[in-house]
């Protein structure tokens, strides 16, 4: 290896190394040892290195969580080649726009999964002008990455990739619009982990179940995790039967678990008829994240799980900024149930400001726009150096989330700017709303969201998941006693589930537009 290569992919190789024949990943294929997940992304670094990539490349792997999205994001990284996984699940993803957007040299694509509107993703690939395509799996006329990859050598290459070469490029969940592509360096994804890491290392003979998409944030904990030794078990979907089985046989077998996942996935592990007969004694931590979460089911979720969640609060563009972790949730309980709402303090090296209409910084306590500046912020957007000035503000990134400090540095969350309802000219922030409603007895889960309204201009309309007996106008009073009459939803609207992004977040877009066509 050169003395130019970078760190990040040389110290995964070493620590690969180190730990050679014990178990890395487990899945519904098979099982792989860390000699086995380096053999395997030499062989399709072999592959790719054959069909012409090279550094400065770009790779796009539109799958579920094969053992792939660890094989070929190394092989990637050994030739330097950017990589944009994207998740192909029950949630459809905006893939022609990626794949435009992205321009990558080749895709990889599972023909196993769904891959929503845009069709089969072997047609689309060559339409969009993408040279190579290789499937996971037999598929006529498309080279399978698979048979491929097991014709070459497992033998070490040498790593290509240097720190300032692009190793990732994500995109957003474009909630608010099209997906934005965010581009990091192997230099920028090192000062990243070391912000995000500091802590112990995880328990020996550790397994961590990946549930939620790999391409998201259940991937970097987990790859965080393998450096350490751990085991990775990959799930295609979450069923909290199957979690709450795993973690049954993990006590019954005495080795240590853990997860990530969603809120509504917290929520229906706590709702589980199994939950109160399975034995939790392995779980070592539940990490949770991606939207934000109920107090008071984070209060039942700790009493019943225990003071080992760990909360995460990120972005795409800020792929680390606070965190909440088991200490934290334990003085909640203890005497703090403030902090139920709180994502937590900032991580080491992180700054969080927040700033008001002006620009100017906010004391505590006061909600503005939640800035952000530290190893873990992007640069800026893919080849849209218009909307990086919008987002960026010197070295601070502008969320887009409002919220306000605390006298200790925790950070609360009020909401998205553009999802500020502005009623009768009030500011009406979304987040303290769905937490008032949250609170209620009722209710199990809520989004709120704003309409065009003749009379106030705008309206709050809540879309309420809740017991059979729950009552609208009560709802409305409890919502107008905790924070006022202004707070008050119009409308509320009791569905029986949410549709949901592929990051688990409430899809309030499609709640907002199936509300306006019958309105």
């Amino acid at each position: 290896m050169s003395e130019s290569a970078a760190r990040y992919v040389t110290s995964a190789i070493g620590q690969f190394t180190h730990w050679g024949e014990r178990l890395a990943v487990t899945c519904a294929a098979g099982a792989l040892t860390f000699a086995d997940l380096l053999a395997d992304a030499h062989r399709i670094a072999r592959v790719l290195a054959h069909a012409g990539l090279r550094r400065g490349d770009g790779l796009a792997l539109l799958a579920g969580n094969p053992p792939e999205v660890i094989t070929a994001s190394l092989a990637c990284a050994l030739l330097g080649v950017r990589f944009t996984p994207v998740y192909l699940g029950r949630a459809s993803e905006p893939i022609e726009h990626v794949l435009r957007d992205a321009a990558p040299s080749a895709v990889v694509f599972d023909p196993a999964r769904p891959t929503g509107p845009a069709g089969p993703i072997a047609e689309l690939a060559h339409r969009v002008g993408i040279p190579h395509v290789f499937s996971l799996g037999p598929v006529p006329g498309v080279p399978d990455l698979r048979t491929a990859a097991a014709a070459e050598s497992g033998d070490p290459l040498p790593v290509s990739a240097t720190e300032e070469s692009m190793a990732r490029l994500l995109y957003t969940g474009g909630t608010t619009g099209a997906p934005k592509g965010v581009p990091y360096t192997f230099g920028q994804l090192t000062a990243a982990a070391a912000a995000q890491g500091g802590g112990p290392p995880p328990p020996p003979g550790l397994r961590f179940v990946v549930a939620t998409p790999f391409a998201h944030a259940a991937g970097n904990i987990a790859f965080g995790l393998l450096r350490g030794g751990a085991t990775v078990e990959l799930l295609d979907d979450f069923d909290a039967g199957e979690l709450l089985s795993r973690i049954a046989t993990a006590s019954a077998e005495g080795y240590p678990i853990a997860t990530y996942l969603y809120p509504p996935y917290l929520y229906q592990l706590l709702d589980h008829p199994a939950l109160g007969s399975t034995d939790l004694s392995a779980l070592a931590f539940v990490a949770y994240g991606s939207s934000p979460v109920s107090p008071p089911r984070l209060a039942e979720a700790i009493k019943v799980l225990g003071p080992i969640l760990r909360q995460g609060y990120a972005q795409t563009e800020a792929i680390g900024i606070a965190s909440l972790g088991p200490g934290d949730h334990a003085e909640a309980i203890a005497g703090r149930p403030e902090l139920l709402s709180s994502v937590g303090r900032a991580l080491p090296g992180v700054t969080i400001r927040v700033a008001g209409a002006d620009g100017g910084k906010l004391a505590a306590g006061q909600i503005g726009e939640i800035l952000v500046a530290g190893p873990t912020v992007m640069s800026g957007y893919w080849n849209r150096p218009d909307l990086t000035a919008g987002a960026m503000t010197g070295e601070f990134l502008r969320t887009g989330d409002l919220g306000h400090l605390d006298a200790d540095g925790y950070l609360y969350l009020a909401g998205r700017i553009k999802t500020m309802v502005i009623v009768n000219g009030h500011n009406c922030y979304v987040q303290p709303i769905e937490d008032a409603l949250a609170a209620h007895p009722a209710v199990r889960q809520v989004a709120v969201t704003g309409v065009p309204d003749e009379h106030t201009g705008e309206a709050l309309v809540a879309f309420v998941i809740a017991d059979p007996d729950a009552d609208a106008g009560q709802l409305r009073d409890h919502v107008s006693t905790q924070l006022g009459e202004i707070y008050a939803p119009a409308e509320i609207v009791f569905v029986p589930e949410f549709p949901v992004t592929s990051l688990g977040k409430a899809d309030t877009k499609t709640l907002r537009a199936a509300f306006l066509a019958t309105h």
